[in-house]
């Protein structure tokens, strides 16, 4: 209510609409979400933030490509952003769909991320594990998601450290990840 009603006084304020638009995307209200946040890009076009708001929101209606495309726009706008890379390799690597998955670009988006965090996020090391698996390197996939699962348990992420065993489980046996999700 208080950003709508901030709206009301400043109607052509980006950083508004940006916010309004993630919070409906967290009430699953994702249609009026995406019409916020791409007001939020008309209005200020190099706002990195709505770009990958706008590809969260994407990705949970099924439109991968759109997600993918606002990933690589808010990783430009903001080169120091581990998330837009990381989401987007997320999609390239583990979509049961072969027509988007592209494992070598998730891969490198994926590195890129990892990079930008100093191997010290448990998420972002899950992503390149998922990525490296995508591309047949399971032993490879194996080393980064044990360390994704380290960081994640000396971190008290049990639940994250839970999702990765899992995940590595399959790399062991010779099985990338697909995702179920956001995957119409």
């Amino acid at each position: 209510d208080y950003l709508r009603q901030a709206l009301e006084i400043a109607p052509d304020d980006a950083k508004v609409h940006s916010q309004l638009g993630r919070v409906l995307g967290m009430q699953n209200q994702l249609d009026e979400a995406m019409d916020h946040l791409n007001r939020a890009i008309v209005l200020q076009p190099d706002f990195a933030a709505a770009h990958y708001d706008l590809a969260v929101a994407y990705s949970v209606t099924g439109q991968l490509e759109a997600a993918i495309q606002s990933c690589r726009q808010a990783a430009k706008l903001a080169p120091n952003w581990p998330a837009p890379r990381a989401h987007a390799a997320w999609i390239l690597a583990t979509n049961p769909r072969p027509e988007i998955r592209n494992g070598k670009q998730a891969v490198r988006l994926a590195q890129q991320a990892t990079e930008l965090t100093d191997h010290r996020s448990p998420g972002i090391l899950d992503v390149l594990a998922a990525a490296q698996a995508e591309t047949g390197q399971f032993d490879l996939a194996v080393m980064t998601a044990q360390s994704a699962i380290d960081l994640a348990d000396a971190g008290g992420t049990k639940v994250l450290a839970d999702q990765i065993r899992k995940r590595q489980d399959g790399y062991r046996r010779g099985v990338a990840y697909r995702e179920t999700k956001g995957a119409q």
